[in-house]
Parts: C-alpha cells; sequence; structure tokens
C-alpha cells in the first residue's frame, strides 16, 4: 500500500472552501455593482443568490476533490484525515466562542475569522442544509454544532480498506 498524507481531507475542504468564497465575493461584488448602476437600494437580500450560488459550487467543488484527493485514500486514512479536518474546525469554532466571551480576548474573534477562511464551503453547505430543513431539531445551533463534522462526508470517496492500492 502506497503512503497517502494525511493531509488530503483537510485540502479538500479549504481548496472547496476557497472556490466557495471566491463565488460567494464574486456574487455579492456583482450583484452590488448591478444594482448600484440601477439605482436600486441595497439590502441584505443583495446576499441571497450569491450565498445559494456559493453553496451548490461548494458542493460541485466538494465531488470534485472527494473524487481526486479522498479517492486513493482507505477508509481509514480517509478517517484520520478527516479526523484532522474536523479538529481544525472545533479549534476555530471554540477560539471563536472564546473571543466573544471573554473580556479582553476580542483579537481571537479576529484570528477565528481569518482561520475560518478554509472552512467557507462547510458554512455555505450548512446554510443550504438549514434552509431545506428549517424545522430540525435544535435549529440553528445544532447546525453550528454539525457543522466541523462535515469532512467526515468525504468518507464514501476512499476506497474500502481491504482494497489494494493501484
Amino acid at each position: 500500500m502506497r503512503n497517502h498524507s494525511p493531509w488530503r481531507v483537510p485540502l479538500a475542504v479549504a481548496l472547496t472552501g476557497f472556490a466557495a468564497l471566491l463565488v460567494q465575493s464574486a456574487g455579492i461584488y456583482l450583484s452590488v455593482q448591478k444594482l448600484q448602476e440601477v439605482g436600486a437600494v441595497i439590502t441584505t437580500e443583495v446576499v441571497r443568490l450569491p450565498m445559494l450560488a456559493a453553496g451548490l459550487a461548494a458542493l460541485a467543488c466538494f465531488v470534485a476533490t472527494g473524487w481526486k484527493l479522498v479517492r486513493p485514500l482507505t477508509r481509514r486514512q480517509a478517517l484520520c484525515s478527516a479526523g484532522i479536518a474536523v479538529a481544525y474546525s472545533y479549534l476555530v469554532l471554540a477560539l471563536e466562542q472564546l473571543g466573544q466571551r471573554a473580556p479582553g480576548l476580542f483579537l481571537l474573534v479576529s484570528l477565528s475569522q481569518l482561520l475560518y477562511l478554509p472552512l467557507t464551503a462547510q458554512v455555505n453547505i450548512t446554510s443550504l442544509a438549514y434552509q431545506a430543513l428549517p424545522d430540525f431539531p435544535g435549529g440553528l445551533w445544532m447546525f453550528a454544532l454539525l457543522t466541523p463534522l462535515l469532512p467526515f462526508c468525504y468518507l464514501p470517496f476512499a476506497r474500502g480498506d481491504r482494497e489494494k492500492a493501484g
């Protein structure tokens, strides 16, 4: 069996996140530009379509990165790799929460926002799920707690542990 890097799922998560961020940012920018050209009022509704596009782009990129980066891994290797991405996600979430609740640690919120950049797709995918399932038990808080677990969704792309590497 060939040695595969444990960083494949975190790389897939980051690539998917940056692709979603690019689509989201470009969509919001273009929407605002169009509204300014026609003199329309800019509201929070401007982000609805770009966020939907970013969510769909995140799903497409998720499949592409899963197929390209995770498929060579065994399920055990993919589980270990996804665990690294999940640990990173929960660490960033913990930093954000600590920064919001501890006096004088607001700098942690700013740091966590930078650290969230590669996780943008997770938020976009969760947003799609939340819109599709608004009555989900626990609501938005449950989605926020489950979002860091999304790297485990790469596991079906991995080959079975019994399959030999080619």
